[in-house]
């Protein structure tokens, strides 16, 4: 029972994405960390983790800004459109706001964090498996 009080405190208590970058990243580091200690709930600390940073990542798929959005323009009468993306040069760049440069930040410093806690588990795997 106090297991899953844990898991719904740290649901409750996790970061919105808005949240000064410190903050998040520690809160993504301490979870990473929990997972070590909380092994019964270890699967929804992860999916808990991974549902925050997929939001994180939709965000900066779709931008909500209307200067940013992408509006369909219709190609002939078959009712088929297309989109903004598909008239843009592959290399263009464009530019991040200060929000999205922040949301990019914290995305990319909580996948670091989640992949060296993985590769250190692999790491650990690979060198049972080889004998040493």
């Amino acid at each position: 029972m106090s297991i899953n009080t844990l898991l719904e405190t740290c649901r409750a208590n996790f970061p919105h994405h808005s949240a000064p970058s410190e903050k998040y990243l520690s809160y993504v580091r301490n979870m990473v960390i929990l997972t070590e200690y909380a092994t019964p709930i270890r699967s929804k600390i992860w999916s808990t983790l991974l549902q925050n940073l997929i939001q994180i990542d939709a965000l900066l798929s779709h931008p909500l800004d209307e200067n940013h959005m992408i509006s369909p323009v219709i190609s002939d009468d078959s009712g088929v459109f297309t989109l903004d993306e598909e008239h843009m040069e592959v290399d263009q760049v464009v530019p991040l706001s200060k929000h999205d440069e922040g949301l990019r930040r914290k995305l990319d410093h909580s996948l670091l964090i989640t992949f060296r806690y993985i590769s250190r588990g692999h790491l650990k795997i690979s060198i049972c498996s080889n004998g040493q």
